[in-house]
């Protein structure tokens, strides 16, 4: 019964622009480090970059 007055009082649609506004922020981050040349290979996941540092605390985030 708990879990039906749970699901009913969250706010779709501030978590769902929450979720919008941080990943347009971190593609924005990923966007300011990107290297258009073709011989430097770029991964949005890698950790060497800030757009990597950043998902590891998106993932923290998500977590709890």
């Amino acid at each position: 019964m708990r879990e039906k007055v749970c699901r009913g009082n969250i706010d779709w649609i501030t978590n769902l622009s929450t979720l919008l506004f941080i990943t347009a922020g971190w593609l924005n981050i990923f966007a300011v480090v990107y290297n258009p040349d073709p011989e430097v290979k770029q991964n949005i996941f890698d950790l060497s970059l800030n757009s990597g540092k950043q998902l590891l605390w998106i993932g923290s985030l998500l977590l709890f």
